[in-house]
């Protein structure tokens, strides 16, 4: 054992911030041990972009960085083992590998090859282990010629947090995963503060509005949490205190979320809702959008997309009267506008424009004009 003791003792001199680790003897293997074994951020092992700490990349602790281990040595007993130490229960989805990274090492150089292009070669780090614990592995520096292909794993308590039924990735009613399974966070106490940890967990910017029941389609499923109360400081939604959400709840109470980065769309000043000035809700204001690349294309996927047939006209518009100005350049397939590329508030791109206008097909303004 004195063997498994001596890299223990490493890897811990390592994590504690040594600038070199210290010489195995210098480190009883009782205190080792101990140090490894604190919960937290001890582990010279963490699961990397994935939907919580339970998931994701697997790095490993060299002494004075994180590397992606190795793919091809990677397998159940590892996967298990780095699961049960993070606490994140058994591994869900064993092994699995994630597709080789782009950057490739460059090729030699005629005659000699340099010292980056070497340490690119000599492979990434391995985690081995010789049963499905923690205390019967071992990282390997090294260990393999990576092919590129990193471990990734999936956990039996990863969470996971997505939006649903608001027409983007960015506003709906508010699903956790927890325990394998999508479930609801009841609408009791839910506020702006609770919204924003959604919304910034998942890249959304920050909360709008923060929206009780049956605003979206109710869910299905558990219902996860109850009476959620968070600071707003959480860098995750199931970091909140909260109950869980069994007892008095039902699906009508299902909390949503509208956040920042979510663009909803209206047409003002016409005949009905389906004719007049272009108008773009995002980040927590009304705006226009400039008609400088207002072209048959864009006014198509708007008018779909606010369910008034096709674009018939575009009329020629008003100066830009409101906070904001957004930019959109679309083929005319996308579902919306935000699946288009957009630009906010680029003076560049808007510099010679006008407020857009457009005039849809279902529009009673249409048929007057044209009977």
């Amino acid at each position: 054992m004195w063997l498994f003791f001596g890299i223990t003792g490493l890897l811990t001199a390592a994590l504690s911030g040594h600038p070199s680790p210290a010489p195995p003897d210098q480190l009883n293997t009782s205190s080792a041990e101990s140090e490894l074994w604190e919960p937290g951020e001890r582990l010279p092992v963490r699961l990397t972009n994935g939907s919580s700490s339970c998931s994701g990349t697997v790095e490993v602790r060299l002494e004075a960085s994180w590397e992606p281990a190795c793919g091809a040595l990677w397998d159940s007993r590892a996967a298990e083992a780095v699961c049960r130490a993070l606490g994140c229960g058994g591994a869900e989805a064993a092994s699995q590998l994630a597709p080789p990274t782009p950057e490739l090492p460059p090729p030699p150089a005629a005659g000699n090859t340099s010292v980056a292009a070497n340490a690119t070669l000599a492979g990434a780090p391995a985690l081995l282990c010789s049963g499905a614990e923690w205390r019967l592995c071992e990282v390997v520096e090294h260990a393999c010629r990576s092919d590129g292909r990193r471990a990734r794993v999936t956990c039996a308590e990863n969470r996971a947090l997505r939006l649903v039924d608001g027409g983007g990735a960015c506003a709906g009613r508010v699903e956790m995963l927890e325990h394998g399974e999508w479930g609801s966070v009841c609408d009791d106490t839910w506020d702006l503060e609770d919204a924003h940890v959604v919304c910034r967990q998942l890249g959304c910017g920050w909360a709008v509005q923060a929206l009780p029941g049956l605003h979206f389609t109710p869910g299905r499923g558990p219902i996860h949490r109850d009476q959620v109360n968070c600071s707003g400081a959480e860098a995750y939604l199931w970091d909140c205190p909260g109950l869980p959400g069994q007892h008095y709840c039902g699906h009508k109470e299902d909390a949503g979320v509208v956040c920042s980065e979510h663009q909803s769309w209206r047409l003002t000043g016409g005949a009905d809702r389906c004719e007049g000035q272009v108008e773009v809700h995002f980040r927590g204001v009304w705006n226009t959008v400039c008609d400088s690349e207002w072209y048959p294309s864009e006014a198509k996927v708007l008018c779909q997309s606010l369910g008034c047939g096709t674009a018939v006209e575009r009329p020629k518009g008003l100066p830009h009267s409101l906070s904001g100005r957004m930019y959109y350049s679309c083929n005319g397939e996308e579902l919306t506008l935000s699946n288009c590329s957009w630009r906010f508030n680029n003076s560049n791109l808007c510099s010679q424009s006008l407020a857009a206008r457009v005039l849809c097909s279902a529009s009673r303004g249409h048929h007057h004009h044209h009977h």
